[in-house]
């Protein structure tokens, strides 16, 4: 197991095996018996043992090799377990993949024999790349439907059943070859995109009904209580480690003396004339009105008026953008994003680009930085990327909307009323999906911030769009601001502790260390916020 799980968190595992108990068992199942057997692949000397990855599991889908690599089946067996049901390794073992893959969670492990077993769709995961597990061992939680598959070397899918139980005549196990036997050996690196490719026949087959699923699989977990305390628990845990490395709330922000470009990134429905990202006090914080530049979402920079409209920023193209515009795929969003820092930056060379982000608009940065490393393009003078309000594990709002469904009656419902409430935005829109807890683009942003970069991420306590623990994301600087209120999300740029943060990373300074009762109780908060989201979108999406 392990050992880098704390304490606080060992305690959450222990409350999810205590309250995992038996799933009623269909007629039409089998249980997923926990016996073991043992023999290698093709017989010879007795080779490891392997047990059922959890217990009281119910197989509710047995395996059924795909004609071809990309066609559909089942490459393994799915089973149903109580939500927040441990889920163990079948045998001793490496970690060698552990993480998100197309916005669900998977662990691969490697085993001695050379088989790979493989758990998907985790609520939560407890091991890490690198780490030896032994039988038994819990790496992760169920979400209540789980995957267990078995690969050979050579990736080969195998039927997991032959490997729990006797094999004819008391041979030992005797593992059944799909068709995609004889590929290539299979490397640690490649996991990530046969977990992909094992996904992405299921979306083909099953089209939007599987998103759906997927975000109402979600929404269930969240609202379950045991998984409900374990998320607070990491979310608490968090926030303490946020807390080692922290600024005293009476030490003053230093002005930077040299001159800085900011680039300011609005959020979803924001347009030319309207962006909460505008409230954000740019001339207190040492920007010069000529240095300031808004980014349109059809490219390049929004027009600038009087004291701003100077300089050599003037030469990097202008258009005007409205809120539909900020509905597009939010890859291409952020290739414009990332073609006009490439324009500042030859405009003024040398000169530091801040970036600051509004909602949707920092899911923009995020994208927009992972694709500048994977180009080349990051511009060599990019100081510090601040986020406001940005859902990087996704928003609750929109994981309700994919679960809901815009086919659905309920769907049909919201829409009108989006549209007789002037609101300009279409909940079906491609980037509202996008910011799903459960989307593709949300399994992007839980990967590592690029090397070098200076991430801030502010949340506020209060904040409904988009609930500070969802603010939250690995390898940056994070801090929950004590901010309430129906409008707390747009507010949240202007407020004076956003400023005062700010202020901070410019200086290179860590965030304000928070009081403990009160930092502790803007967590709850934040976390009683999603978690009634969740149950608010859950009832929506199984109305008639």
């Amino acid at each position: 197991m392990s050992t880098r799980l704390r304490r606080p968190l060992m305690v959450a595992v222990l409350v999810g095996l205590v309250v995992s108990i038996a799933a009623p068992s269909p007629a039409s199942s089998a249980p997923l018996t926990p016996s073991a057997a043992s023999g290698p692949v093709g017989g010879g000397p007795p080779g490891p043992t392997y047990v059922a990855p959890a217990a009281d599991a119910v197989i509710v889908d047995h395996f059924r090799a795909p004609a071809t690599v990309y066609s559909a089946g089942n490459r393994g067996i799915d089973a149903v377990t109580m939500p927040g049901a441990p889920v163990v390794a079948s045998g001793d073992g490496e970690v060698i993949f552990a993480g998100p893959v197309a916005g669900t969670l998977h662990v691969t492990l490697r085993h001695p024999d050379g088989l790979r077993t493989s758990y998907s769709f985790l609520a939560v995961v407890l091991v890490e790349p690198g780490d030896h597990v032994d039988q038994g061992d819990v790496i992760g939680l169920s979400a209540g439907l789980f995957h267990f598959g078995v690969r050979a070397l050579d990736g080969t899918y195998l039927d997991p059943e032959a490997l729990l139980v006797d094999g004819v005549g008391g041979s030992g196990a005797h593992l059944v070859a799909g068709p995609d036997e004889g590929a290539e050996p299979l490397h640690p690196a490649d996991e990530r995109g046969a977990l992909q490719t094992m996904i992405g026949a299921g979306r083909r087959a099953g089209g939007g009904l599987i998103t759906r699923l997927e975000a109402i699989g979600h929404e269930m977990l969240s609202v379950d209580g045991s998984a409900s305390l374990l998320q607070l628990t990491l979310e608490l845990e968090r926030w303490r480690r946020a807390q080692e490395h922290c600024t005293p709330p009476g030490t003053p922000a230093p002005m930077d003396p040299g001159r800085r470009v900011v680039v300011l990134v609005g959020g979803l429905g924001s347009s030319t004339a309207s962006a909460a990202v505008d409230h954000v006090d740019l001339i207190g914080l040492g920007y010069a009105p000529a240095d300031i530049v808004r980014f349109s979402y059809r490219g390049g920079r929004v027009p600038r008026s009087g004291e701003a409209a100077a300089g050599p920023l003037e030469a990097v193209p202008a258009t005007d953008y409205t809120p539909l515009d900020t509905e597009v795929d939010l890859h291409q969003s952020a290739a414009a994003l990332l073609d006009l820092l490439t324009q500042v930056a030859a405009a003024e060379p040398g000169v530091p680009i801040d970036v600051i982000a509004h909602s949707q608009g920092g899911v923009v940065a995020r994208l927009a930085l992972t694709q500048a490393d994977v180009e080349g393009r990051r511009p060599s003078a990019l100081g510090v990327v601040a986020t406001v309000g940005t859902p990087h594990q996704g928003a609750d709002l929109a994981t309700a909307a994919a679960a809901i469904g815009s086919q659905s009656p309920t769907g049909e419902v919201l829409r009108f009323l989006a549209e007789a409430g002037g609101l300009g935005l279409d909940p079906a829109g491609p980037s509202i999906g996008q910011l799903s807890e459960t989307s593709s683009v949300a399994a992007e942003l839980a990967r590592p911030i690029p090397p070098g970069v200076r991430l801030l991420s502010i949340g506020a306590s209060g904040d409904l769009t988009v609930p500070a623990v969802r603010t939250q994301t690995p390898g940056a600087d994070q801090v929950i601001i004590h901010l309430g209120g129906a409008h707390a999300h747009d507010q949240l740029p202007a407020a004076p502790a956003t400023t005062r943060e700010l202020s901070l990373a410019i200086a290179g300074l860590h965030p304000t260390c928070a009081d403990l009762i009160q930092g502790i109780g803007d967590v709850v908060a934040a976390h009683t916020i999603a978690r009634t989201e969740d149950t608010i979108g859950l009832t929506l999406a199984l109305a008639p």
